[in-house]
């Protein structure tokens, strides 16, 4: 999912690279603290190729900052803003599966609620100042076609796309 935004563009991979994620949160074996790992290492390569741009804040020596201080600004900003977004993947992997130990979901509703509850997280997250990395950005600027129904129905509806798309490959794969 971190080659979808520029530089590289693969756009048409967010179609399908959330689908082992929900894959795993359907694993009933799989432990809570594994569950959070991988859901994290998801998070980690989604957001932190996402922000791979926040490396060009270097130098800012022109601020007057050392280099060494500037290294340091660039590599916080950057770990932090990436943490963040894996808070949410970890968040949204935990709450799912959590749900669905509780409440038995068949494949529609699993793939309902996991959507909802995933722009639910996104849209408490995009009252922060730190909501660069939606799903959606995914998208932009080369897949008119969905960007046109963000114009139309706001950016959730693309981030719930490719969520629900994934939600039902997963589930493919699961009947399989």
């Amino acid at each position: 999912m971190g080659l979808t935004p520029a530089p590289v563009n693969a756009w048409p991979l967010a179609w399908v690279t959330l689908t082992p994620l929900w894959v795993i949160t359907q694993n009933s074996k799989l432990k809570t603290q594994n569950l959070i790992l991988l859901a994290g290492l998801w998070g980690l390569g989604y957001h932190g190729l996402a922000l791979s741009w926040i490396s060009y804040l270097h130098p800012l020596m022109w601020l007057g900052i050392p280099w060494a201080g500037s290294i340091a600004i660039t590599a916080f900003a950057w770990a932090f803003i990436t943490l963040w977004g894996m808070a949410l993947v970890m968040i949204w992997a935990v709450g799912l599966t959590t749900l669905q130990r509780w409440v038995p979901l068949t494949p529609g509703a699993r793939v309902l609620v996991g959507t909802a509850l995933w722009c639910g997280l996104e849209a408490l997250w995009g009252y922060g100042p730190l909501y660069w990395t939606s799903l959606s950005y995914t998208q932009s600027p080369y897949n008119l076609a969905i960007l046109h129904l963000g114009q139309l129905s706001g950016q959730l509806t693309v981030t719930a796309a490719i969520v629900a798309v994934n939600g039902l490959l997963a589930e493919t794969v699961r009947a399989v």
